[in-house]
């Protein structure tokens, strides 16, 4: 029996840790405020998790990794504006 890979959620999955790793790195390590953010927001198009599942039909950890996300990206936001 052959299993399937899809192999578009594992790039999302490989793009999207990139994404978030390179925003937490010039957000809080490289001092370069205007960058973090964007590559933060960035990382938000790639969904690591399955698309073809409505957001509130996944499971609540899912869930959480997306409101943690927009947490981090709502403060890193405002530390950009004040």
């Amino acid at each position: 029996m052959e299993m399937k890979i899809n192999r578009s959620t594992n790039y999302n999955l490989i793009a999207y840790i990139v994404f978030l790793c390179a925003g937490i790195y010039f957000s809080f390590i490289a001092s370069s405020i205007e960058s973090g953010p964007m590559f933060i927001c960035l990382a938000f198009i790639f969904d690591p998790f399955d698309q073809k599942t409505s957001f509130y039909k996944r499971p609540i950890w899912q869930q959480i990794i997306f409101y943690s996300h927009f947490i981090l990206l709502a403060l890193s936001l405002a530390y950009l504006l004040l």
